[in-house]
């Protein structure tokens, strides 16, 4: 006993050592290293029977862990995550406090569908489920239905992101069941579970059955909207115009989509502060972008985009998680893009640096994303289009010339022979930019090279 006491106050030194240090540098590595003490000191504790302790120093280090995997995106740390989750459950079991377990492990299991484990975030989730099930027939309460609902439709959401759409359907017509039996006073909830039901159904290829559960669902929303216009009304109401919009688009009624999108964002921007009105407004205004693009009316769709941008930024701004920064980055890309093809090259230029700087910086804290390097190239191509397109030739050349080299490694490396036709097009862009410097001998030799590669070299 006195070996575990001298090991707790050596953790509890260490650990409030470096709980300063994440306060005034919190880098993935100062929350790293604060996550692994407070895992260790957990265990000390609970060897010592004291258990409360130890579950305040397991929830510390999951949730640190947690927060680097989803905001850092290192995927490494998922072994070391569930680990301490596990320890936590654990903990938490023995004092009782079985539905704090259950609840994050769903948020877990969540977080591993996320990143491509859906089979074992399946594992983990259906004990839950079934667990959520048998209480609520037991009891007929509304918090085991809440709860049940919560578990089963996380369930319905990993089955559906491993296409198992069927079992899905059938994980989300079991809880509408659940709560429609409750009767009146179960709308909003209804409604959010029909939403899901439909946009598996549209998944599904039934189209009309989905577009027909939309519609009364946005019947419903509008009654509900008449007497109480709060944040959670219009979030779900703006959602289910968004999952129409998907269906009309789908079946070739742009203009119907675009007008369910108008009036989603017209009910939504009131409420613009709130998180899931946000992202429904992110998501409307990318496909706004989109729809008007489509139609080629680029004015409009830089006008829908820069919205978007303002968007991601502040939600960025707010809660820099990995996930965020990359759609403000995404959102920035079709601006700069656009920016481009509307002649606004300046701006475009402008955009196109920024972005190559922050892929650069992504893809250098992050070398096992090699899609990240992607990205790099992606913001350097729009960068040296918009140079070309102000004169400044020498500018461009090197960025041209950078995009040639990394495809030319890339593809040394293995990379799939699709990028052939990418090294082909810069090749001719450089061939482009030689002949305006007056290397003519350069240009004419990127062009042969581009030919060889399969481009349709235009001289």
């Amino acid at each position: 006993m006195q070996e575990l006491d001298a090991t707790l106050a050596r953790q509890t030194s260490r650990m409030n050592e470096l709980q300063r240090q994440a306060e005034s540098e919190p880098t993935v590595a100062s929350l790293d290293a604060l996550a692994s003490i407070a895992f260790e000191r957990g265990e000390t504790l609970a060897a010592l029977g004291r258990t409360d302790e130890a579950i305040g120093d397991q929830q510390l280090a999951t949730s640190l862990l947690t927060q680097i995997v989803a905001g850092a995106g290192r995927v490494d740390l998922v072994p070391r995550m569930r680990s301490a989750g596990e320890r936590l459950r654990t903990f938490l079991q023995r004092q009782g406090r079985g539905q704090e377990a259950s609840v994050q492990a769903l948020g877990e299991a969540q977080l591993l569908s996320q990143l491509g484990e859906g089979e074992q975030a399946l594992r983990q989730v259906d004990p839950i489920v079934a667990e959520a099930k048998a209480a609520l027939e037991a009891t007929r309460t509304e918090e085991a239905l809440e709860f049940y609902v919560q578990a089963a439709t996380i369930r319905a959401g990993i089955l559906y992101a491993l296409q198992r759409l069927d079992e899905a359907l059938a994980t989300e017509n079991e809880s509408v069941v659940a709560v429609a039996s409750f009767g009146a006073g179960q709308e909003p909830f209804l409604c959010a579970l029909r939403t899901n039901r439909a946009l598996t159904l549209g998944a599904l290829g039934r189209t009309d059955e989905a577009q027909a559960e939309l519609l009364e669902v946005i019947g419903a929303y509008d009654e509900m909207l008449a007497s109480l216009p709060d944040a959670d009304t219009v979030g779900g109401t703006v959602r289910a115009h968004n999952a129409l919009a998907d269906l009309l688009f789908e079946q070739g009624r742009a203009d119907e989509a675009v007008a369910a999108l108008q009036r989603a964002a017209t009910l939504a921007e009131p409420f613009a502060d709130d998180a899931e009105v946000s992202a429904q407004l992110r998501s409307i205004a990318r496909k706004r972008t989109s729809a008007a693009r489509a139609a080629g009316q680029l004015d409009e769709a830089l006008q829908h985009t820069n919205t978007w941008c303002a968007l991601a930024q502040t939600q960025a701004e707010a809660n820099s998680t990995m996930e965020n920064v990359e759609e403000m980055l995404e959102a920035a890309y079709d601006r700069a893009v656009l920016l481009h093809e509307t002649g606004r090259h300046d701006l475009a230029l402008l955009d196109a640096g920024n972005l190559v700087s922050a892929w650069e910086q992504l893809a250098g804290q992050q070398s096992e994303r090699p899609e990240l390097e992607q990205r790099v190239l992606m913001g350097l191509d729009v960068r040296e289009r918009a140079l070309s397109a102000l004169g400044r030739h020498d500018e461009a050349l090197v960025d041209q010339s950078r995009i040639v080299d990394t495809f030319r490694r890339m593809l040394r490396m293995g990379a799939a022979p699709q990028l052939q036709q990418g090294l082909a097009m810069t090749l001719q862009h450089r061939a482009a930019t030689h002949r305006a410097l007056g290397n003519l001998d350069k240009a004419q030799a990127d062009l042969q090279e581009a030919q060889r590669l399969g481009g349709g070299v235009v001289h």
